[in-house]
């Protein structure tokens, strides 16, 4: 199993990217503000990714920023859909992209953590998780990420922490399994 397909499995996002509507950002019909070129490219992206055609959806998403390079939520989930590709450095660039156009875009932090972290950088994957939490410190995702990064590091004592406080959210959030899961990651 490759670095990458580690990472995801580890963390369960997998099972998250497809199994969750949030998987990729459906753009809001009420607040288009797009060429309608490019929010139809990028609704044809969306369409792909939610069928598992990451490399199809890649390429609508690639013609929507083309339409308009400032389209930040076709840059986010074109970086989603190279990670889900294994494509971690294709994934950075995509999120670095994604946070110049919004600074506070903290899934955008969160992703990009987790694309470090495939690459086994794990103090940059903290940094950004750490920056994710700045933005939002209710992001549940965002502390478990950081507690498995820390623990890939030997900081035990840290990733206990946040694997405490990602248990606590998600309770919080009514999400009782992924609080369960991280709880039990304190004791790896």
């Amino acid at each position: 199993m490759n670095r990458i397909s580690s990472v995801l499995t580890t963390l369960g996002l997998a099972a998250t990217l497809i199994g969750m509507p949030s998987v990729v950002q459906a753009y809001p019909t009420t607040a288009i503000t797009a060429p309608m070129g490019s929010v139809d490219a990028y609704n044809e992206g969306v369409y792909q990714a939610q069928q598992g055609n990451y490399s199809k959806a890649i390429a609508n998403w690639s013609q929507a920023i083309a339409f308009n390079p400032q389209f930040p939520e076709a840059h986010y989930n074109r970086g989603l859909a190279h990670l889900m590709l294994g494509d971690a450095s294709a994934a950075i660039a995509d999120f670095d992209r994604t946070l110049e156009i919004n600074p506070q875009d903290g899934d955008a932090y969160n992703n990009r953590g987790l694309a470090h972290q495939a690459l086994g950088n794990e103090s940059q994957a903290i940094a950004d998780f750490t920056q994710a939490l700045q933005i939002n410190p209710q992001d549940a995702e965002a502390y478990q990420n950081r507690g498995f990064a820390r623990l890939s590091l030997g900081d035990k004592a840290g990733a206990i922490r946040d694997a405490r406080q990602a248990s606590a959210l998600f309770l919080a959030q009514g999400n009782p399994q992924e609080a369960l899961r991280s709880v039990s990651s304190d004791t790896l």
